[in-house]
C-alpha cells in the first residue's frame, strides 16, 4: 500500500521497487532503501544490513524504523531475539538504540540522523549512508 501511495505522490521518473533482500541482485542500486518495521524481525541484522548497504548508490541513503520492543509494557528490559508470548507469536529483536546503532556502524553505515517516531511502534528512526 505504502508503494502504491508514493507512486501517486512521486513525479513519474521516480522508480519504485519492493520485495525481499533476496530479490535484488548485486548489479542493482538504488538512491534510496527503506526498511519500516521488518529489521526487528530479521533474525541475521549484519548480513541483511550488508545487503542493504550494498543496494545503496554512492551517495544513497537507508531509511530505518524499527519498533522500541524493550519498551513494551509486557516486555523485559533485557537485549535478545525472543518469540512474543501472544498475538501472532512472532520472533523479533529486542534491542536498546545504542546497540542498533552499533550494528549500523559495524555494517559500514554513518548515523546521519537518529530520530524518534511518534510511538512505540515507530519509535526508533535512522537515516543511513555508507561509510
Amino acid at each position: 500500500e505504502a508503494c502504491a501511495l508514493a507512486r501517486k505522490r512521486l513525479p513519474g521518473h521516480v522508480h519504485i521497487h519492493q520485495g525481499f533482500l533476496e530479490d535484488f541482485n548485486r548489479s542493482d542500486s538504488f538512491n534510496c532503501v527503506l526498511a519500516l518495521g521488518v529489521l526487528e524481525h530479521i533474525e541475521d541484522i549484519p548480513g541483511s544490513l550488508m545487503k542493504m548497504r550494498d543496494l545503496l548508490t554512492h551517495d544513497g541513503v537507508l531509511y530505518i524504523e524499527v519498533p522500541n520492543c524493550i519498551g513494551y509494557p509486557y516486555s523485559e528490559n533485557v537485549e535478545g531475539f525472543r518469540e512474543l508470548n501472544g498475538g501472532s507469536r512472532q520472533t523479533e529483536w529486542h534491542l536498546f538504540r545504542q546497540s542498533w546503532e552499533q550494528h549500523f556502524r559495524d555494517a559500514g553505515f554513518v548515523i546521519i540522523q537518529s530520530l524518534t517516531g511518534p510511538s512505540i511502534t515507530s519509535e526508533f528512526v535512522w537515516i543511513l549512508k555508507k561509510a
